[in-house]
Order: structure tokens, then C-alpha cells, then sequence
């Protein structure tokens, strides 16, 4: 064993410097540390993230082996379980990598945590840590891969990023309610502008299935259900080369979610994994999720769903019904009611008999709006504006857009309000479009610093 020895007081303890034993857990490294540190951390690791996110990404390091970094994206802050940030891009020296990383106030909490035996951090390209004492050049992962160690000096925290700080609006409430409102209006004009410009690449059935899979992964597991949409070989399906009977099973050996219980079922979808290209693992979140918005119980549904065939949904069809009268909400219940396979009466999850009591097979209110909003109604309007701009068929569809009612307020919403201090009606903040005017804003002024231009903070 490489190393070297070190005495303080009684305590006699080892520094491991050989990769054979770096995979040792740490355990007597939070008492030796305490040596060297007053036992409290004046900053918890969601601050060092959002610093990490906010600022010091930007500002350009080297590995602890004195590799330039060069951080080209900083990716997504993961609030659930797994890696701090996901899918990030970087230059380490010359090579380009993507993947995650994790952040810790010192280098042996990845062990600590037992991140190294967790195969959620297999795809970890960077550990950013804040106190290094063994100055570790890598931590390793489960699957035995080194991942270099980032160690930023404690001193950088002590000039955290500026932020402005939202004002005081001094327009008429009236004012504020038509200012999120044009802005939701806006925000909804580039959603339809997508559609009609995509419609140039692909046909408004694929894009309807794109958007069913992205709103089925609100809010953890949209990444995740883009990434399988997109493995789906959907040419087969449009042209109705896959027989009914497979599509379940087929859509879960794409997603390739782990079988914990083997029945009749998942002994099935084992039999179409080896069937289906081997690919990336697709990573599943159910932290923070509710039973009914299981990853599992959404593809139950989408399987479902298209085993109804084309003419059941196509976007034009839909289109033509409604144009010719038929009632709207008539229309999406309808589209959103089909029937589960009796394997899904009794379970949330793969393998599993999760209640005595049978679930209901409609899909929660949340996915429906979400379906609805971002998705059906908006390609309702792309395809007007292809075939003419109706003036009063493009009324129909704003009609509908108005009805829209969250059960509550997003709670961008809540904080864009209070930041601001305005002054709106409940019953207002509840529109599914003033929160769109919201997120615009947000997206436009707030993320950017552009405050002096906010049409609430530039009139201070």
C-alpha cells in the first residue's frame, strides 16, 4: 500500500494514495477532518450549488492533476435524487466530455454518500469539491472510472454572484394583468411558431406523439422520455408495421426500466429487450413523484394510447371535428380516454401489486392540461394557420386558451408576484396564460439581469 502515515495527538491515521484503495469508504475521515475545520459548514451544499450554477462555472479551473477546464455548458440543476447537475458540457484539456457532475463541500463525502457503489453516478465527468485535505486528483465510480476532482478555494464564496433584486411595480393592477397576459399571449405565439416551423421536417402526427411523451414526463422524467421517444422507431408505427398487441411491450424494453419481479408480464418485455438495439440506460426518477405519474404508469397509458391506431388521433382529424362543431372538451376526453391493459388495473409499477383497489385508468388533470395547453391546442393553431387563419376559427381556438385554469398558481408565479408586489386577483393568478406572461418574463428579464428593461422592475 502507497501512502503516507499522520500523527496528531493519539490519533494515528492513513492517507490512501493507491487507486487500489481508493474505493475504502472514509469513515474515519469526518472526525480528522474536524481537526482541521470548526465542525460546522457556514455553507450547506444547495448554496454551494447555486454558486456553482449562478457564477463560479463561468470563471474557469483546473482538475486537482492541473488539467485546464473549460465548462460549456453548466447544464441543469438536478433538485431530485442522482448527480447535482446533469447532462453539462466541458472541455477537459483538449477532450470534450458530457455527462454529470456531483458537488461536495469536501472530496470524501462522494464516499461518504456511497456514491461510488451507486450506479446513478456512472455518468459523472466532474467532482467539484471545496476541501480537498488527502488532494485526491480523482474520485472512482461503480463502474471503475476515474473522475477528476475540481477543488475550488473556499475564498471564492466570499464574493457570491451579484443578482439584482426585483422592484416594487408601480403600474395599475389592471396594467400588471394585461402585461401577463400579451406576455403569455407572446410566449404561446412561439410555441405555435415551433409547430409550424417543424412542420416542414416532420408530419403534425409525429410531433403530436413528441409532445404526449414530453408532457407524460412532467416534471422529473421529461428528459427521460424524450430520450425514449426519440429511440421509438416510429416509421413502423405510422405505417403499421408493429402489430398492436407488441406496442406495450415493446415500449418497455426501449425504456429499458429495471424488472425487480419477473411475472408473465415483464418475462415479456425481457424477451423484446433482446430484440431492440442495446443502448444507453435511460435514467427513470421516482423521488418526488406521485404513484399516478409514475414513469411506469405513463408509458402503461401511452402503450394504450397507441394501440388505438392513427385515425383515433391524427391532428388533422381532430382538426376537422372540431371546425365542423363538435364541442372541444368533447373532443379531448375522448382523446385522452382509453383503457389500460388488465395488468395495469391493480399496479404502479413494474412487477409490483401495488393496491387492493383498482386505479383509475384516465390520466391525472395535471398531464391533461399540461397535453392540452403545450401541446393539442397549439398544434390546433399551427394547423389553421396552414390552411388560412380563419378569423373566426382562430377565435375558437384563443376561446379555448382563456379557459385554460391551473389548480393553482406555478410557483414561479407565487414568487414572481411578491418579488414584485403586485396586486392580482386569485381567481386571475389561477390563468393558465398569465402564468405563461409569468415564465416569458421570467425567461426574457429576470434569468438575464435585464431588469432595467422588466416592464415591472424598468419602471422604478
Amino acid at each position: 500500500m502507497i501512502g503516507k502515515s499522520l500523527k496528531i495527538g493519539s490519533l494515528s491515521l492513513w492517507i490512501l494514495s493507491s487507486e487500489a484503495n481508493v474505493r475504502v469508504k472514509f469513515v474515519n475521515l469526518k472526525n480528522f477532518a474536524q481537526f482541521f475545520e470548526p465542525d460546522q459548514i457556514y455553507y450547506s451544499e444547495d448554496r454551494l450549488q447555486q454558486y456553482w450554477y449562478q457564477d463560479l462555472w463561468k470563471q474557469g479551473w483546473r482538475t486537482v492533476s492541473g488539467q485546464q477546464i473549460d465548462i460549456l455548458s453548466p447544464g441543469f440543476w438536478n433538485r431530485t435524487e442522482g448527480p447535482d447537475f446533469r447532462e453539462l458540457r466541458l472541455l477537459i484539456g483538449d477532450k470534450l466530455f458530457s455527462g454529470d457532475a456531483e458537488l461536495h463541500f469536501d472530496n470524501a463525502d462522494w464516499y461518504r454518500h456511497e456514491h461510488h457503489i451507486n450506479p446513478e453516478y456512472n455518468q459523472c465527468v466532474l467532482h467539484i469539491v471545496f476541501r480537498n485535505l488527502d488532494e485526491s486528483e480523482y474520485v472512482i465510480a461503480q463502474d471503475g472510472h476515474k473522475i477528476p476532482v475540481v477543488y475550488i478555494p473556499y475564498e471564492a464564496l466570499l464574493t457570491p454572484p451579484e443578482r439584482f433584486v426585483c422592484c416594487k411595480s408601480h403600474i395599475s393592477s389592471d396594467e400588471q394583468a394585461a402585461v401577463l397576459l400579451q406576455s403569455g399571449w407572446q410566449r404561446l405565439e412561439r410555441k405555435v411558431g415551433y409547430y409550424i416551423r417543424q412542420s416542414h421536417r416532420f408530419t403534425f402526427e409525429l410531433m403530436l406523439l413528441w409532445g404526449l411523451f414530453k408532457s407524460a414526463g412532467i416534471r422529473y422524467n421529461q428528459k427521460s422520455m424524450i430520450q425514449l421517444f426519440i429511440r421509438i422507431p416510429w416509421e413502423d408505427y405510422l405505417n403499421g408495421k408493429i402489430a398492436p398487441e407488441d406496442i406495450e411491450a415493446l415500449l418497455f424494453a426501449y425504456a429499458k426500466i429495471a424488472v425487480t419481479n419477473e411475472d408473465d408480464f415483464t418475462a415479456t418485455i425481457i424477451k423484446f429487450q433482446s430484440k431492440v438495439p442495446e443502448q444507453q440506460k435511460i435514467r427513470w426518477h421516482y423521488a418526488k413523484t406521485r404513484p399516478i405519474a409514475f414513469p411506469d404508469r405513463r408509458l402503461a397509458w401511452i402503450a394504450a394510447f397507441l394501440k388505438r391506431g392513427l385515425l383515433q388521433w391524427s391532428p388533422q382529424r381532430l382538426y376537422e371535428r372540431w371546425i365542423i362543431g363538435e364541442d372541444w372538451q368533447h373532443i379531448c376526453e375522448g382523446f385522452f380516454n382509453v383503457s389500460l391493459s388488465d395488468y395495469w388495473h391493480f399496479r404502479y409499477r413494474l412487477g409490483f401489486r401495488s393496491v387492493a383497489q383498482a386505479i383509475p385508468q384516465s390520466p391525472g388533470a395535471a398531464f391533461r392540461l399540461e397535453m392540452n395547453a403545450n401541446v393539442l391546442l397549439p398544434i390546433m393553431m399551427a394547423l389553421e394557420h396552414k390552411n388560412g387563419s380563419d378569423k373566426q376559427n382562430l377565435g375558437k381556438i384563443r376561446a379555448e386558451f382563456e379557459k385554460l385554469k391551473l389548480p393553482q398558481p406555478y410557483t414561479a408565479t407565487r414568487n414572481f408576484i411578491k418579488r414584485h408586489e403586485l396586486v392580482m386577483k386569485s381567481s386571475l393568478l389561477k390563468s393558465w396564460l398569465l402564468n405563461q406572461g409569468v415564465l416569458a418574463l421570467e425567461e426574457r428579464y429576470c434569468t438575464l439581469d435585464a431588469a432595467d428593461f422588466c416592464p415591472f422592475c424598468g419602471t422604478r
